[in-house]
């Protein structure tokens, strides 16, 4: 699936799960959780857990502040550079589209 096409469907995903289920509004791990459900990715977590595990974003974030800005642990696979390089300039095209649609 392209970045664009992956983008679009996240993010229809994401305004079910929002309208749905009022927790996903204040629940950025039960929004994750319950998008992956729609999208039809099982995943196996211990719900009593969930309050305290760090949100998912916060691994990405952190891993990427270790390669952006301190420029350590960077991907020895250059195909991963390059879909990152493509998913980032994705994210960049998509949000400049959807701009009126976001709040």
């Amino acid at each position: 699936m392209q970045p664009e096409q992956e983008l679009k469907q996240v993010r229809q995903v994401v305004e079910q799960c929002l309208k749905e289920d009022d927790r996903c509004t204040y629940d950025d791990t039960w929004l994750t959780i319950m998008g992956l459900r729609k999208l039809g990715i099982k995943i196996f977590i211990d719900y009593s857990q969930l309050k305290t595990m760090p949100k998912f974003e916060t691994f990405k974030r952190i891993r990427a502040d270790f390669q952006n800005r301190l420029g350590k642990y960077l991907p020895t696979d250059p195909k991963v550079r390059e879909e990152r390089m493509k998913k980032s300039e994705a994210l960049r095209r998509f949000f400049a589209t959807v701009k009126g649609d976001c709040i």
